[in-house]
């Protein structure tokens, strides 16, 4: 019997080059997974050819700030409504609060986030930890890039119970 493939939707903000991307590319089961991103970037990328260039779905909402968030979702909206991806993995602040917001207006049960930061926002922007806590309470899960980004996330409680990979 076959299983119909996962669609899964990544989600990036301000990226360029990023070889983790080119490797999820050239490495993904094709046969299981449907890979597509979404770019939040103010023009292309390097990522963005490279992934047109391996023949996935992808689009670009053009971002420069967080001024564009309130398009930015609602584009995202519009785009998980008509993809329906069974999983977002969202990277990058702005693509936290943008896709995850979406994925969950648009009810996608799978709502991923890689926490690239430790006590950035703690130490020196404050005011912004509400933001963290805002994606984490809309997560259902959190890939930690580090022990340390783990550490600060149960020891500081700015996180939600759920599970991190």
């Amino acid at each position: 019997m076959r299983f119909p493939k996962k669609k899964i939707c990544l989600v990036l903000s301000f990226h360029d080059k990023a070889v983790q991307y080119e490797w999820l590319v050239q490495s993904i089961n094709r046969d299981k997974f449907e890979l597509m991103f979404v770019f939040l970037n103010p023009g292309g990328s390097y990522v963005e050819n490279f992934v047109k260039q391996a023949g996935l779905r992808n689009y670009r909402i053009t971002y420069n700030s967080k001024k564009d968030l309130p398009n930015a979702i609602w584009q995202l909206l519009k785009i998980f409504k008509s993809e329906k991806p069974n999983a977002v993995h969202c990277h990058l602040f702005d693509a936290n609060i943008a896709g995850l917001t979406a994925a969950i207006i648009a009810g996608i049960k799978k709502r991923i986030y890689t926490r690239h930061h430790s006590t950035l926002h703690l130490d020196y922007f404050p005011s912004t930890v509400k933001w963290d806590k805002y994606c984490n309470s809309l997560s259902t899960h959190i890939v930690s890039i580090s022990k340390s980004v783990t550490d600060v996330l149960v020891e500081k409680k700015t996180y939600p119970p759920i599970k991190y990979i």
